[in-house]
């Protein structure tokens, strides 16, 4: 019980800004109205519902699951007659429902509720995305170099990328470093550049450095523009060993690659747009919009174990409070990555 409780004091953190998975303002059953009047009854019902998403992305049977949903709802839950007895039967189902096993190495995780409380509805790249990565269960995880299967190769394709003499190039290369961080007075500020030189140099000493360009519309505002890409050469994907969950926090080290417009483009793109992104990391695109991805590692709140997740997100303008729009990014999908028992790198 001791393990239950602290599961769930990890799942209510993350979703206490939630209250029930429904609308209380539209409450009718007994049930819902006592767990719309007890506040951790009402929590713990938006943790079940949270739970049983994800489980619905990990199984094989999702028919299966939801006969079990239906019957707990009606057999367990709905039977309790206070709020006391629905806590404890949400903990102990959110608790069964997280610890289904995955039938795939990637699965999708529900994305944050907007402020009208609606879950976003899951995209046709996301649903592509995930076969794709599925078909390289046997691989290391998707970290330095996205794979494309051929049954994918038409919808997601990543861009040719013209390679750059780095050397040849170090001046622009520095001025591309600095460019998306403009303060007032149209300088730009050295406290990045002084947290970023060293790595650079380090890149360079090594001579693991690459540079390259391509024209992209890194922000879908539908005009290509000449875009570079700055790669340290650092990344490392392994394969956590098996037998350790433990292991499974954080096994990776994300590749640490920079992609943007070129440096005058981008500072006239921030006067034009309010911006809250500087750079883009690996890009793809799906269906003629680009999107970029990164994966690592992220602690579970409900197991306290590392979670890897490959994050895409998707950049776009979206009208401010101003007469400038805001160029923003929005996690389109995000998966969990498991290594399928058995299969070792």
């Amino acid at each position: 019980m001791k393990r239950i409780a602290w599961i769930v004091l990890g799942w209510l953190v993350m979703v206490s800004a939630q209250g029930a998975s429904f609308d209380c303002a539209k409450a009718g059953t007994k049930i819902e109205k006592m767990i719309c009047g007890n506040s951790n009854a009402s929590r713990a019902d938006d943790l079940v519902d949270l739970a049983y998403l994800r489980a619905l992305e990990r199984t094989d049977d999702r028919h299966k699951l939801k006969d079990e949903q239906r019957h707990w709802l009606k057999d367990v839950r709905n039977k309790c007659g206070d709020a006391d007895c629905l806590y404890t039967v949400q903990v102990k189902r959110a608790y069964a429902l997280d610890a289904i096993p995955a039938s795939k190495c990637y699965w999708l995780e529900p994305l944050r509720k907007d402020s009208s409380g609606n879950r976003p509805a899951i995209e046709p790249v996301c649903r592509a995305m995930e076969e794709n990565l599925n078909q390289f269960c046997d691989r290391p995880p998707m970290v330095c170099k996205l794979q494309i299967a051929p049954k994918f190769s038409r919808q997601i394709t990543v861009p040719f990328w013209t390679s750059l003499d780095p050397h040849a190039n170090r001046a622009l290369i520095e001025e591309f470093l600095r460019a998306p961080y403009p303060v007032v007075g149209n300088k730009y500020t050295d406290a990045l550049w002084n947290e970023e030189k060293p790595k650079l140099e380090a890149a360079f000493s090594e001579k693991r450095i690459t540079f390259a360009k391509t024209k992209l519309d890194l922000y879908n505002l539908g005009k290509p523009q000449l875009a570079y890409r700055l790669d340290y050469g650092n990344c490392q994907a392994n394969n956590p060993q098996l037998e350790d969950p433990a292991q499974w926090a954080m096994p990776t080290r994300y590749a640490e690659i920079k992609t943007q417009f070129a440096p005058d483009i981008v500072r006239g793109l921030f006067k034009e747009y309010f911006s809250t992104d500087f750079y883009f990391g690996n890009v793809f695109l799906y269906e003629g919009k680009v999107y970029d991805y990164v994966m690592n590692g992220a602690v579970n709140p409900a197991t306290g174990l590392g979670d890897n997740q490959l994050v895409i997100n998707r950049h776009g303008a979206e009208e401010a409070d101003s007469n400038r729009a805001n160029l923003l990014m929005r996690n389109v999908c995000i998966f969990n990555y498991k290594p399928m028992q058995g299969v070792i790198k």
